[in-house]
């Protein structure tokens, strides 16, 4: 089988492109990339699509990227491809932004060629675009060693997916080796990036050293093996996505997507607080609550890109911690540990309200059915409440503005007013601790509890918190 035939069928195999599809191919000049080019120009009428390249000149290497650019339009000129060029200043952005060459580089180019991608499906709105890639089958291998390496889950395993979004990769079961040799058996020429050449990059190591080092001395289809490694861990976490999201559907009433009017004016507004039960969470295999926590996170944070096995570990542990402790993750959202649920929360939920120190008082909470003609305990330091009365997860806080409590024969009132009443010195005010049901404060610790979850001959559940002498 030849390649453009060994393309196709992995084409066909994985439905990178269907009938009438416009295919943009990023093209750099080098082995990959022509190859690319090449294969989807001889498929262009089997499969029936549209075919145009683009190439961006990163501004980094002088002469040598002119003549890369240069080759790739006339290469495309030759073959009457529709060739666009970007001319781009990477080192510049790289700086001004702080980051990598490689990194800032990799972002520029794909915005490049969906800005391509914009432009033809406006001038054609009934053809889906899609940007055909050159990762081949050792470019996958390099991926998943490297994630390996530095740490990953299943999802770092999987390495990259024959199409992601908008962008597909056509030459994923081709070799290096066999695209180099096809192209000299073509006597095509193709550019070679002096840069590829240097170790200084983790990758450039792991595809010089220790992929030939594992093809020559363990196995001959070590890369090959890697693939399908790949493959099954896609496969793996897709299940475990489908089973998270099935789970978290479950949940009904258990998720709460409201947020509590911080101005107390009664209105709701969207938020990113999700509340999730933490004993059916603890009962679940370990691999699919590591999913839903990393699932819920991200949600809370807004992305899970900068979420890692330890943020997913630590908040695995808040399932069996004290109520109140709490983990923070990147964006400045956080996970605390409830009296029956995992709360996750966005950064924003509490601005100008008093910060919360990370260690409320060690509480002890306990539950148990209620008895005919049971003293309820006169304590100040312990409390019973009508468990079933409870609306949400309840937790220790301090006052925030529109907090409220109900009092018996008065009705209900703002903390604010009650602490005046009181006569409870200002200054003391902001640290006393509060037992939160959302924005109704059940008890404010050392003084009064709300008439609203009280023990009646009703009560069948009480909810028993206890506190040190002195919060």
């Amino acid at each position: 089988m030849d390649i453009p035939q060994k393309v196709e069928k992995w084409i066909r195999q994985e439905h990178l492109i269907q009938q009438g599809d416009q295919v943009i191919a990023a093209v750099s000049g080098g082995a990959d990339s022509v190859c690319l080019l090449l294969c989807l120009h001889a498929l262009t009428e089997r499969l029936s699509f549209r075919l145009s390249a683009v190439h961006v000149h990163h501004g980094i290497r002088g002469e040598e990227a002119d003549g890369d650019a240069a080759f790739c339009e006339a290469l495309c000129r030759r073959m009457r491809v529709p060739f666009r060029l970007f001319r781009e200043d990477v080192p510049t952005q790289a700086e001004r932004e702080k980051r990598s060459l490689e990194e800032a580089g990799r972002e520029i180019r794909y915005r490049d060629l969906r800005e391509e991608a914009a432009r033809l499906y406006e001038e054609a709105p009934d053809r889906r675009v899609r940007i055909a890639v050159a990762h081949h089958q050792d470019d996958q291998a390099e991926t998943v060693l490297m994630n390996l390496c530095r740490g990953t889950g299943i999802r770092g395993l999987g390495g990259m997916p024959p199409e992601q979004g908008d962008v597909i990769r056509p030459l994923l079961s081709l070799r290096r080796a066999e695209i180099e040799a096809w192209l000299a058996e073509q006597k095509q020429p193709w550019r070679q990036d002096a840069t590829n050449l240097a170790d200084e990059q983790t990758r450039n190591r792991i595809r010089h050293h220790l992929i030939p080092w594992l093809t020559e001395q363990v196995n001959p289809r070590s890369v090959e093996h890697i693939q399908a490694l790949a493959a099954q861990a896609r496969e793996l976490d897709r299940y475990l996505e489908q089973e998270a999201e099935r789970w978290l559907a479950a949940c009904g009433e258990g998720m709460s997507c409201q947020e509590e009017d911080p101005a107390g004016a009664g209105e709701s507004a969207e938020s990113r607080k999700i509340f999730l039960p933490a004993s059916e969470l603890a009962a679940l295999p370990e691999a699919l609550a590591g999913r839903i926590l990393l699932r819920s996170m991200g949600q809370a944070a807004g992305s899970s890109r900068n979420l890692t096995a330890r943020h997913v570990a630590a908040a695995r542990a808040l399932l069996g911690g004290p109520v109140g402790r709490r983990i923070s993750l990147p964006g400045g959202a956080s996970v605390r540990r409830g009296y029956r649920d995992l709360i996750f929360e966005t950064s924003g939920e509490d601005e100008g309200a008093p910060t919360v120190p990370l260690s409320p008082p060690s509480a002890e909470f306990v539950t148990f059915p209620r008895t005919d003609g049971e003293k309820i305990p006169e304590k100040r330091y312990t409390k019973w409440f009508d468990c079933d009365k409870i609306s949400r997860d309840v937790f220790f806080r301090h006052r925030r503005p529109g907090d409220t409590i109900k009092l018996k024969g008065v009705g209900k009132k703002t903390v604010k007013s009650y602490m005046i009443d009181a006569k409870i010195p200002a200054e003391e005010r902001d640290s006393l601790w509060l037992l939160a049901d959302g924005k109704q404060i059940l008890w404010i610790v050392g003084y009064r509890m709300s008439a609203a979850c009280q023990v009646t001959p009703e009560t069948r559940t009480i909810l028993q918190v206890s506190v040190p002498e002195g919060t």
